[in-house]
């Protein structure tokens, strides 16, 4: 059974409250609009919900990034820039937070925030300070954040491929205190989530495939043949959902609270299932599937990620 499109999906409910089909979402008035807007709320209201629904898995690899060079330099105007003239920055991307370590007497020493990154150019935001040096030491710069992917909802897990690794995912505070100067480089062991960027423990040592595994947010649909990014068995509930929203529009509350009672069910019956609790049930019965993980076919089990021991426990 093939998925409705955005411009079906419209129509459904067009109908629901007896008006006119059209022929396409582009440039769609009145209460059409208002329908095309409440079915990516009801999206959005699936997303929020306590689950994760299972087509919104989503992989992706990046490198950490690390780059030793004496053709490094630094320059005191503001903004602030480093810059090599070897053009061994191309995998630095605008946003990260680096360490700086090998400078002249580490004069420049430190952590900085790029906002623009180039090749022979990284750009630091205007609240960072250098003072002017000419190339010569050899100097290391370490990335210490990784943007999360566009799409980014919520971690699965974080695998240090490297180092044959699952990253346990902890809080900013347990790595500034075990670590606040940010200085501590090592294989990773540990990750967490600053802003929309990743911050790992420890400052990767070298260059490590990480493999990235989250729950994205739902696409927004905008046009006529764009289809739910959230299972099918999740367009009744956006149709209903979206019923229910305009006919509260309509002032049609009666009508609106009994959808309202089909889809997260009625509390004085209870063993009558809602329209999205039913989502629930089918949705687990894939998830189940997906996050089992044991020593078959001989595969081993992978080892939990401790900090060192003299870590406070209470973050361990």
């Amino acid at each position: 059974m093939a998925q409705l499109t955005y411009l079906q999906l419209t129509n459904r409910v067009l109908q629901r409250i007896t008006q006119p089909e059209v022929s396409t979402v582009i440039g769609i008035t009145g209460q059409g609009k208002l329908i095309t807007e409440f079915i990516n709320q009801a999206q959005n209201e699936l997303w929020t919900e306590t689950t994760n629904w299972y087509t919104l898995f989503k992989q992706r690899n990046f490198k950490t990034v690390l780059y030793t060079a004496a053709t490094i330099a630094f320059n005191s105007a503001s903004p602030a820039t480093i810059t090599d003239s070897a053009n061994g920055f191309g995998s630095f991307q605008s946003g990260m937070t680096i360490l700086v370590n090998g400078s002249t007497s580490a004069t420049n020493d430190g952590t900085y925030i790029v906002t623009t990154a180039a090749a022979g150019t990284l750009t630091l935001q205007t609240a960072d300070s250098l003072t002017t040096q000419v190339a010569g030491s050899s100097v290391t710069i370490y990335a210490l954040t990784y943007a999360v992917a566009s799409d980014f909802g919520r971690s699965y897990h974080l695998v240090d491929y490297t180092n044959n690794r699952i990253l346990t995912e902890d809080v900013l505070r347990a790595f500034s205190e075990d670590d606040p100067l940010m200085t501590a480089t090592n294989n990773p062991t540990h990750f967490c989530i600053q802003g929309n960027f990743y911050r790992l423990y420890f400052i990767p040592s070298g260059v490590f495939t990480m493999i990235d595994r989250y729950w994205s947010v739902p696409t927004t649909l905008t046009l006529d043949a764009d289809t739910s990014s959230l299972p099918l068995f999740c367009e009744n509930f956006i149709i209903e959902w979206t019923y229910m929203k305009i006919l509260e529009y309509m002032n049609k509350y009666d009508t609106a609270d009994r959808v309202r009672s089909s889809l997260y069910g009625n509390p004085t019956k209870p063993s009558i299932k809602g329209v999205l609790e039913k989502c629930f049930m089918a949705n687990k019965k894939v998830i189940d599937t997906m996050i089992r993980f044991g020593p078959r076919y001989g595969a081993s089990q992978v080892s939990a990620p401790r900090f060192p021991s003299h870590y406070d426990s209470r973050y361990s």
